[in-house]
């Protein structure tokens, strides 16, 4: 489990199988990838530049696979109640439970999740080499 806030919100998110991952990095391997590159360049700090990012990189992904990362992000996630004690999931039944959950909130946390999961990691490892450079295919 993993905890994070969002517009002064307490949330709690689960890790995703690895079946979940893996689906999640192949359908959204554009993203992954570009939050990575902000990510090395110093730019995690700046919400809004991942916000820009995933806003502006989904539109080139088809519904289907925009969808099923959206749903299975925030289906992994629970929200803390005013009692301070209990958490709610934050969808039910394929819906958002909350009506103050709007785009902005939902790609917030959406980086949680992918980041929690350490899926943008994933995209940030070096570039490996064989020994003595020389492609070893033949």
């Amino acid at each position: 489990m993993f905890e994070f806030e969002v517009a002064k919100v307490h949330y709690r998110g689960r890790r995703l199988d690895a079946f979940e991952q893996l689906a999640i990095a192949t359908k959204f391997g554009v993203v992954l990838s570009r939050m990575a590159m902000l990510k090395k360049e110093g730019k995690r700090k700046e919400l809004s530049a991942f916000t820009r990012a995933i806003t502006l990189l989904t539109g080139e992904l088809n519904n289907d696979d925009r969808e099923y990362v959206f749903n299975r992000a925030m289906s992994s996630v629970q929200r803390r109640q005013q009692d301070g004690q209990s958490y709610a999931p934050v969808m039910v039944n394929g819906i958002v439970a909350y009506n103050d959950i709007d785009l902005p909130q939902m790609i917030e946390i959406l980086w949680y999740v992918l980041e929690g999961n350490k899926l943008i990691d994933f995209f940030d490892l070096p570039p490996s080499t064989s020994e003595g450079g020389e492609d070893q295919t033949s």
